[in-house]
């Protein structure tokens, strides 16, 4: 959830964890595509990619058990049945091709382009009902295609 257009003086200690983690995700994502960049060049993309998965899965539990230690591992049935054909579709469509792009173009134009993953995500969000239309929304993922686009 993005900071509300009047947010007082007392937000900004919650901004300030917001723009760090941002950051944070930023150092993180940079690392993901410099490491799958170089190891992805001489392995097979369904190697590399399964390599990548099970480092992820194992991370995110140790982490989840970190953070959340009372939180349940398990998604809900219904929301595992009715997302698990996204999950086959991005774990063998989406992060294969992540992988397969990063290791076969330079990092620059890979990274760039990979990082359109989030901007994108707005308007299939508003397609299948799951986002609620909004002006500054809509410009700021202009703004970012269009700066991508004049930095390719």
């Amino acid at each position: 959830r993005g900071i509300p257009l009047g947010a007082g003086v007392g937000d900004a200690p919650r901004r300030g964890r917001g723009i760090a983690l941002a950051f944070g995700t930023a150092l993180m994502w940079a690392i993901n595509s410099f490491a799958s960049a170089r190891s992805g060049q001489d392995l097979s993309p369904l190697v590399g990619n399964s390599v990548r998965m099970s480092f992820a899965l194992a991370m995110s539990f140790a982490l989840g058990r970190i953070f959340a230690p009372r939180a349940s591992i398990w998604l809900p049935v219904p929301v595992f049945k009715a997302s698990l054909g996204l999950f086959v579709f991005e774990a063998f469509g989406g992060s294969l091709c992540f992988l397969y792009g990063l290791s076969h173009s330079s990092l620059a134009v890979g990274s760039t382009l990979s990082s359109l993953a989030p901007v994108l995500s707005v308007p299939v969000a508003l397609f299948l009902g799951l986002e609620k239309f909004s002006i500054y929304r809509t410009l700021g993922v202009c703004a970012v295609v269009t700066g991508l686009w004049l930095l390719l």
